[in-house]
This record gives C-alpha cells, structure tokens and sequence, in this order.
C-alpha cells in the first residue's frame, strides 16, 4: 500500500514539473512577428504623420521631413522601421507640402512598386529608395534639385529614369546595380557623375551625356558590359579610375580636347 502510495506521489511530482515547464516555455517563446499588431497611422514629428490604406503608406506634412522619420509603435514603446511593416506596403504617396525626403526613409521595403511624388519637392535623401528591389519606375517632379547618395541603389527591377534639369550632379552610387536600367536621361546642366553612379547597370546600353559635363569619376559606369554607344562631351576635362572598366561591348570612344586627367585602368 505503501508502495503504491510513493508511486503515485512520484507520478504527481513528474506531472507537476512537466507542467511548469511547459508554461515556463510558452513564457518565453518570442511572439511571431508576423503575427504582432502594428499601427497603421501615426506621428512622424514636425507636424509630418502616415498612415497605410490599403497598402498604400501615405505621408503628409509641410516643409522638410524630419530626419529618422519611423513610426512610433505604442505596443512596445519603441521606434518601428518601415522595414518592418514591409508586407503591408506596396506603394508611397507623398502629399503635396513636402519638400524633401529624409535620408534612408523608405530603403529595403521589398514589395514597393509603386511612388508617387508631389510637384514642389526638391530634395530626395541619401538611400531614400535603396534596396526597393520590386520598384520598375519612378518619375521624378521637375522642381527636384538633389538627389542624395546611394539614393535609388540596388533596385534592380528599375527600367528607367528622367533626371529633372534642376539636378545639375549625380551623386556616387546614386543607380549602382541597378541592373534593369537600360534608359537614362540626364539633365542638360549635368556637370558631374559621382563615382560608382551608375556600376553594374548591365542593360544600360547607351546614355547621352550633356556638353555641360566636366568631370566622369571613379569607375562610374564600371561594369556597364551592354554599354556600346557614348560620346564625351567636349567640356569634359576628368576622367576617373576605372571609369569605364568591364563595359565589354564598348570598342571605340573619342577623347575630347580638354581632358586634362585620365585615371587608372579607365577602360
């Protein structure tokens, strides 16, 4: 009897402590993402809010958008970045009012292939579209003056671009592997293509460069291997390293007078 005692006391014991580790293991087992609640509306700062409407993220505000603009998610009283609502966006509208785009504002949102900018917005930020891997097409208002670093990089299902004539430089890496770009219009008062601005751009096979341009950096249309047409302008008086190396389809190029610095390995 005794025995049979000990027995089931051991078995409670075992259940018992089964039990608490399960629950303590349901305690710990971090909320799936995908199935966390996030805002879809909120307070950027300065008077900047968003909202998302059907897959559409809309921002709305007056002026510059503030730097580090991210949705604040109550839930856990934390910033959110937009990487994180990324399945839920497919397109951005910024409303008339806006001036500019902060820096890194809308990078790596993967299902992006949508935007709609405003007439009166003059500045896109550094990274502000990188990574946005689903993008086909963008057109850019002709009020717009600059166009930051690295800004539209990496996206590689873009087709084609118009730089607005108030953009009068192409910032390093600005298209870098952009790899579906084949048609580029450059404002007629370029007068620099930063380094890397348009590497590895595979499709691009031609691009008409302004009689204003004066400098080609470093390895600016390095690795353009459908590149065959291109004729430099007679202003042009730098040429940067590498600028043209690995563009294997390009056989023949004119140097214009003025050109004063031929970099290393240009072709």
């Amino acid at each position: 009897m005794k025995t049979a005692h000990r027995l089931a006391l051991v078995l409670f014991l075992i259940v018992f402590a089964m039990s608490a580790l399960s629950v303590g293991a349901a305690a710990i087992i971090p909320q799936d993402p995908a199935e966390e609640e996030y805002p879809t509306e909120g307070e950027l700062g300065n008077g900047f809010s968003w909202k998302i409407e059907d897959g559409t993220l809309v921002i709305s505000g007056t002026g510059d958008m503030p730097e580090g603009s991210f949705p604040w998610n109550r839930n856990h009283g934390s910033y959110l970045s937009w990487t994180t609502l990324s399945n839920s966006i497919s397109e951005i509208r910024i409303e008339s009012g806006v001036s500019s785009i902060s820096d890194a504002a809308f990078g790596d949102l993967n299902n992006l292939s949508q935007v709609s900018l405003p007439d009166g917005l003059t500045s896109i930020g550094h990274a502000a579209f990188a990574n946005c891997h689903q993008l086909p097409a963008i057109t850019l208002p002709d009020s717009l003056t600059h166009i930051g670093q690295s800004a539209f990089a990496q996206c590689d299902r873009l087709e084609q671009i118009v730089i607005p004539a108030g953009v009068t430089e192409i910032l390093p890496n600005t298209f870098t592997n952009c790899s579906s770009l084949s048609r580029v219009e450059l404002s007629p008062r370029t007068t620099t293509i930063g380094q890397d601005a348009f590497e590895e751009c595979r499709s691009l096979a031609q691009i008409h460069l302004p009689a204003s341009l004066t400098t080609i950096d470093n390895r600016a249309f390095a690795g353009c291997t459908k590149l065959a047409d291109i004729l430099l302008p007679d202003g042009l008086t730098v040429l940067g390293d590498e600028a043209f190396r690995n563009c294997t389809s390009l056989t023949t190029m004119d140097l214009p007078p003025l050109l004063r610095s031929v970099g290393y390995a240009t072709f």
